[in-house]
Formats: structure tokens, sequence, C-alpha cells
């Protein structure tokens, strides 16, 4: 009897996943490429900005709002599952994706204190739309202008190899006047790819700053992909809590040019998927996906399980298997479990 139950359940409850990704799942990869300083674009703050929030085209001095109607990215840019096209940008280093869909306040930036200066541990109610919570972090800390700094702006290339690219210039701690950060969030349309540039990267004392990715949920810094560098920045580590943070110091900094890269798993959904019991195991198996019309070929499938009673709760990956395999047996399922749902996801780590 406990058999059938199961089965029944896997018929009526397996299906595909095309939904938010873990940005855990995204790969990372370290290069060194030459720096290009953009000197046009749009311009924001002035040499004494400190702390300012940028959120609404009409004002490009900024100011202590943390909510408004973002930037035009000039694409739209998935991250974590989500299509996002306008950005917000903070002095301290970091910037915001935002939804025009959700109104007009399609940015918001609400930090905890000091959650401007920490923005991927920051843990805050954003409602009724918590994916406003994505944000990405150049070098974040507390974070000011000073002569010759700039904070600049720039959508440039033609579809679909445009960038949105943030530029922090000759950048310091507060009251350290013998700092220079020079670094870049680049956002890549091609393959949805976060950058982040470094060129001279200058202290005058030993200090640390969040590098990396968040997105929801909100209230508890759980879905991130950040770095530390205290082996050197070429030999970087996965941070393994949100509030993790790079090193700089006179005798650890990044080589002019390196370049952070994290590439998003890309996804689509196949045609069918089938259920066949043989005892307590379950054979899965599925349409092969060989391309979409985007040219999408698969390098792996993934095999998520859920043996909670709906589909909202948590699935856990099961088993990635090789693209050119489209079946799997979950042996002794029927021993342990009443019910039990799966998702696939055909996967492309590579860019």
């Amino acid at each position: 009897m406990k058999k059938n139950v199961i089965l029944l359940a896997l018929s009526l409850c397996v299906f595909l996943l095309w939904g938010q990704n873990s940005l855990s799942e995204y790969s990372f990869s370290y290069s060194v490429n030459t720096y290009l300083e953009i000197t046009d674009g749009i311009s924001l703050g002035s040499e004494t900005t400190d702390d300012e929030y940028f959120v609404n085209p009409g004002n490009t001095s900024g100011g202590p709002t943390t909510v408004g109607l973002g930037f035009p990215i000039g694409f739209d840019f998935q991250f974590a599952g989500h299509n996002f096209d306008k950005v917000g940008i903070n002095a301290n280093g970091w910037i915001s994706l935002g939804d025009s869909s959700t109104g007009p306040n399609a940015i918001n930036m609400k930090s905890t204190n000091p959650g401007n200066h920490s923005p991927l541990s920051s843990v805050i109610a954003i409602i009724p739309d918590e994916v406003l919570v994505a944000r990405i972090a150049g070098f974040t800390r507390n974070l000011q202008a000073q002569a010759g700094s700039s904070i600049r702006m720039k959508q440039q290339g033609t579809a679909p190899h445009r960038e949105f690219i943030v530029q922090w210039k000759n950048y310091r701690r507060l009251g350290n006047t013998e700092d220079s950060f020079n670094f870049q969030v680049c956002l890549k349309e091609q393959g949805m790819q976060v950058c982040t540039r470094y060129q001279l990267m200058q202290p005058s004392s030993p200090c640390t700053g969040q590098i990396g990715l968040r997105a929801a949920p909100a209230t508890t810094a759980s879905n991130f992909a950040n770095r530390t560098t205290l082996a050197g920045w070429a030999n970087s580590e996965a941070g393994t809590t949100a509030s993790k943070s790079a090193s700089l110091t006179d005798e650890n900094y990044p080589e002019p040019g390196a370049t952070f890269t994290w590439t998003p798993v890309m996804a689509v959904p196949g045609p069918n998927i089938y259920i066949q019991m043989q005892g307590n195991d379950a054979v899965i198996s599925w349409d092969p996906i060989n391309t979409d019309e985007n040219g999408f070929i698969p390098e792996y499938y993934d095999l998520y399980c859920n043996d909670c009673s709906t589909a909202s709760d948590d699935f856990s990956l099961l088993v990635r298997v090789p693209h050119h395999q489209t079946t799997y047996t979950h042996t002794g399922v029927g021993l342990s479990a009443s019910h039990m749902m799966y998702r696939v996801k055909a996967v492309r780590l590579s860019d």
C-alpha cells in the first residue's frame, strides 16, 4: 500500500524548475585584464560625497533617500532568477538592483545601521518586494570622496554584449587621506555575469571590505556569494558567512586589472518527465534538452527532491548527472518517504 501512495505522489507532483537560483550556485573565476577607466557616462556626487545614496535620475548629487525610481541599466539583467532593469548606487562601494515593474520605488536600498557599509550582511524587512534586497559590493566599507574622486556609471556595447558599469575613482576610508581605491562593478548582458574589477587599491593602513553578491531573502543574510583574500587576491576563497570581508594591505592587494567574475547557472525547462516505481526504487527519466532558441546547450541536469507536503517547501539537490544521462534511480525511497516531489533543471556552468 505504501508503494501505491508514493507512486501517486510522484506522478502528480513532478515538475520542472525555472525559479530563483541560489547565489551559491554561481560559478566564480579570477582573471587579470586591462582596466579600462570610464571618463564619460553619468557623473554622480562630487569630491565631498560621503555616504550618499543615488536612487533618482533627477538627483545626481545623491542624498539620504534609500528608495526611488532608480537609474536604467539599459537591458534586462537576470540575477538570482529575477529580472532587473534599474540600479541604485551607494557611495560606500555597492549597488542595488531594481525592477521597474514593482512601481515608482523600483529601488530599495534600506539597510541596517551600519548596513550601508556592509550591504551583503544587512538584515532588514523590505516589504512587499524583498527581491529588491539584491545588491552587489565592489569594495564596501565606510568610504568617502576626496580631491580627484568621482563616481561614474555607463552602459556601453551593443546587444547582446552590452555592459553596465559603475566606477569609483580615488575613494578613501573616512578620514584616511592617503588611501586611494579604484574599482568597478560591471553587469554583463552576455551570460548575465557580474564582475568586480580593480585598479590601484592603495590603503594607508590594513583594512577590509565586503566583495560579492546578495539576494533575497531580505530578513536573513543566507543567499550570498562573497570572497575573502587572506590567501591573496589571486587566490581568494568563498566566504562562509555574508559578513566575511576581503583583506587589503600594502602586501596583500589586487594586481591592476584583477577581475572577480560570478556566472549564474543557466537553466531551461524540459518538455516531459516520467516516474516509474520498481519495488521501493523510483526511476526518474526526462526528455533530453539539446538547445533552445538562444543556443543554450546544457552541460548537466540537476535533480532536486522534496519529501515535504507542498511544493513551496525547500528542495534539496539530490544528484547532478551529465547531459547525456536522462534517467536516475532514487533507490530505497519507498522505504523512507510517504511521498516525494522532484524538480529537474538543465544547467550550464561555463560561459
